[in-house]
Order: C-alpha cells, then structure tokens, then sequence
C-alpha cells in the first residue's frame, strides 16, 4: 500500500468519526430542544401563577394597618420567612450547580473562593451603604447602643 492511500484512508476515518460526532451532537440538541418544547405551556402557566400569588399576597401588606409599621411582628416574621426562602434556594441549587460547573474548567476549586469572595463583597458593600446612607437617627441608635454595652468606650 502506497503511502498516500494510507493518508488517504486515515483522513477518511478521521472525517467519519467527526460525522458521526456532529450527528450525535444533532441528535443530542435536538432532543433538548424537544424537551424543553414539551414544557412551554408549563412554563407559560408558571409565570402567571407565580404573578397572581405576588399579586395576592403582596397587597395585603400594602393595604393592612399592622404591616405599614416595620417593626411591628408580622411583616419582621415575614420579611424573616422571604429571607430564609431566598437563602434555602441559593444553598440548595444555586450554589451547588455553580461550583461544579466551575470546577470543572480548572483544577483550583474556584467555585468555592468565588462564592466567597462574593460574600464578603457582599457584606462590604452593605455596610458601606448602611454606613453612608442610613438616617441620622439610626446612627445616633447604634452610637447609644455601643455606648451603654461597652462603658469604658468614650469618644
């Protein structure tokens, strides 16, 4: 056999088997794509329904006397409620999906640092705005609190 026909017939095998990469990646888009399709009215529905709870549990809290004072108890239980919600979510699928798919584009788990790194920039961000933004009077607040908690302070 002459070397180029050996070339030949190897280029051909190579190329057979990027066809049948390409025909399979095909296959695979095209079941997602048919997946994804059969859940549209699903999804549709779901929009909706989440619109109609938000508008049905959202109003009371504008239109009732005791959640217009945000100290009162219920909008504090509330308020505590939404932001465990928000945190269960965040821990439970959020954040596991994204650090996996992270680490497995390199070897440094940057997944894990990049959440935490978000955190504290997070809590950076808040106290600076707390800090920058707050009323006087909360300011004043937290002066006083610090005061009677620590006597030996002075200013």
């Amino acid at each position: 056999m002459s070397l180029r026909a050996l070339l030949h017939s190897h280029e051909g095998s190579q190329m057979d088997g990027l066809q049948i990469e390409a025909t399979m990646h095909q296959d695979q888009l095209a079941a997602e794509v048919a997946q994804h399709g059969s859940t549209l009215d699903l999804r549709i529905a779901s929009i909706f329904v989440i619109l109609v709870g938000a508008i049905l549990f959202g109003l009371p809290t504008l239109l009732l006397k005791q959640f217009q004072s945000a100290d009162s108890a219920v909008p504090r239980l509330l308020r505590a409620f939404a932001g465990g919600v928000i945190l269960a979510l965040a821990l439970v699928h959020i954040i596991p999906e994204a650090v996996e798919d992270l680490n497995s584009l390199i070897e440094f788990p940057a997944g894990g640092c990049t959440i935490l790194f978000g955190i504290i920039l997070l809590v950076i961000i808040d106290s600076s705005l707390a800090a920058f933004l707050a009323p006087k009077t909360y300011k004043d607040a937290i002066n006083e609190d610090a005061q009677t908690s620590n006597p030996n302070h002075s200013q």
